[in-house]
């Protein structure tokens, strides 16, 4: 099977089929999904598969890990999401275990209900289909993302093994955590309860 599902979109709008024209940021959305879907059909199908539905996030809040990202960004072409970082290395000492927290999870049924009830009007003309809600399993980037480099995870490892165990443990605890959470709450994959 061939599939090409990373696409530089800022460097795509051949004859406009890209410009968005909704004002609505929330419809923008739905605008620009299926103006990329059907870019890519027209000109670089390949094994492209295309469902018959589109998908509503679902509103669901995650605490996170209690680790704010610090980094430096490098931008070389505004136009483009793909952006450099260079993080800042936030776990150095002991004490610096103790910034990781178990996230929390929580769902807003009314907003998700509410997305839910927009979602027709943007896309059931464009494709004839049917709105699902799904999607809710989206896990914030952990703690052992925000080391300076991949390099301070791997001289980590090998100077100072206990440490990284430890990190690597709390960062297991909370997305062990997280997963159970979605499932208790029926966020996976649109389960019920």
């Amino acid at each position: 099977m061939v599939t090409i599902d990373q696409v530089c979109w800022n460097e795509m709008n051949l004859n406009d089929e890209l410009t968005l024209r909704c004002t609505d940021p929330e419809l923008r959305g739905y605008e620009g999904y299926l103006r990329r879907t059907l870019f890519q059909w027209r000109h670089f199908p390949v094994d492209m598969v295309v469902d018959a539905f589109v998908r509503v996030g679902k509103a669901v809040h995650n605490t996170g890990f209690g680790v704010r990202v610090e980094e430096s960004t490098a931008v070389t072409d505004p136009t483009n999401s793909v952006v450099g970082h260079l993080f800042t290395n936030q776990f150095q000492t002991e004490d610096d275990l103790a910034k990781v927290k178990q996230p929390r999870i929580s769902h807003d049924q009314a907003e998700t209900d509410r997305r839910l009830a927009v979602a027709p009007r943007a896309v059931r003309w464009a494709i004839g289909g049917s709105i699902r809600g799904g999607r809710s399993l989206s896990l914030p980037v952990g703690p052992d993302q925000h080391l300076d480099e991949r390099g301070s995870a791997l001289y980590g490892l090998a100077d100072r093994p206990e440490y990284m165990h430890r990190l690597v443990g709390l960062v297991t605890d909370g997305y062990m955590a997280m997963l159970d959470q979605l499932e208790d709450q029926g966020l996976v994959c649109g389960r019920s309860p």
